[in-house]
């Protein structure tokens, strides 16, 4: 998996956490469910960069 389409995922989650603190302080319908699918692209972006990380070649020396 390429690094832009990690940082694009963490991007997409980082928009989605602040429309839901959005929704959540206008008292709007929904702010938890894009909390939680906001941070849980974050988590999953975290972890493929991690991954990438320690399975990079130039890691390993």
């Amino acid at each position: 998996m390429k690094k832009i389409y990690i940082v694009l995922i963490f991007a997409l989650g980082l928009i989605l956490n602040l429309l839901g603190a959005l929704f959540k302080i206008t008292h709007w319908e929904n702010g938890n469910i894009l909390l939680a699918v906001g941070l849980s692209l974050q988590l999953i972006a975290v972890v493929l960069f991690l991954y990438k990380l320690f399975t990079s070649p130039r890691f390993k020396n």
